[in-house]
């Protein structure tokens, strides 16, 4: 069997993973903490989640519902909702509409790729996209039969799928054998949707070097791949040029999604990073 064989009969046979982000020339430019998300523990909710004992039960901002009116409040004439590579294929040169809010919308699948469909019928019943990246190293199989069929099902409704890549992870800070997985990885998901955009994963919160080194460290670029945008080393920058907040709920942290959208100001950039994980009802 051939290296890139064995490889690929390695990757669907663990199931293992990993992501990385894009090379812009020079030194990356300083990112965010990458959109890790432990997996929750099962039948509980994440502590940071609940309301201190001694005050009133507050609004379950991880359930299904609160997301669904949040899609609602993003449905409103105000707001530009945008997939990432809407907004860099809209927004590299700009300007942004002065007379809208423009939210990015970005959902990264860490460990649930059922509870991400459920978050997509959602958007889907109040007219919205988003970005959406899974993994294919992961907990679930993307090439199983249901997992292949959510990923394929966004992919007919618009959703801009994407490639949550782990590979500098994986390949133990090996930048020429990340650079091989990444290959193969890209190669699966492309042979559910068509992928256009990725964004790197974080293994765990402390990680020596972040997947998205891989780019600097193995001499990559997008366009090798014919992939338009990276979220953190192609989209982020552009959305710091402009005045911004940037909203995660990485590591279970609640966000108040619909107080943080009406509070941002028309002309300026909302991204809102939401992982399926940490959601139920």
């Amino acid at each position: 069997m051939s290296r890139a064989g064995v490889l690929l009969l390695s990757i669907l046979l663990t199931g293992s993973a990993v992501g990385a982000l894009v090379l812009l020339g020079g030194r990356a430019p300083s990112a965010p903490a990458q959109g890790y998300a432990p997996p929750p523990s099962r039948g509980a909710v994440s502590p940071a989640a609940g309301p201190p004992a001694s005050q009133p039960e507050q609004e379950d901002t991880f359930s299904l519902e609160y997301l669904d009116r949040f899609f609602e409040e993003l449905s409103k004439d105000r707001y530009l909702v945008v997939t990432v590579r809407q907004f860099v294929e809209r927004f590299s040169d700009g300007p942004i509409p002065s007379d809208k809010v423009v939210v990015i919308l970005r959902h990264d699948v860490d460990h649930d790729p059922w509870t991400m469909l459920k978050i997509a019928e959602l958007e889907r019943r109040h007219n919205l996209t988003s970005s959406v990246y899974f993994r294919t190293r992961a907990e679930y199989n993307v090439l199983s039969e249901n997992v292949s069929a959510i990923v394929r099902l966004l992919a007919s409704w618009g959703f801009d799928v994407g490639l949550h890549y782990e590979d500098l992870y994986a390949a133990g800070y090996n930048a020429t054998l990340a650079a091989d997985y990444f290959r193969l990885d890209l190669e699966i998901m492309r042979s559910l949707a068509q992928v256009k955009t990725v964004c790197a994963h974080g293994n765990k919160a402390d990680m020596p070097l972040g997947n998205y080194e891989m780019w600097e460290l193995a001499n990559l670029t997008l366009e090798q791949f014919d992939l338009e945008a990276e979220c953190y080393l192609t989209a982020l920058p552009i959305v710091r040029s402009y005045e911004h907040y940037y909203f995660a709920d990485n590591m279970g942290k609640p966000q108040r999604w619909i107080d943080q959208v009406r509070r941002a100001q028309t002309g300026m950039v909302v991204y809102v990073l939401i992982h399926p994980c940490y959601y139920r009802g």
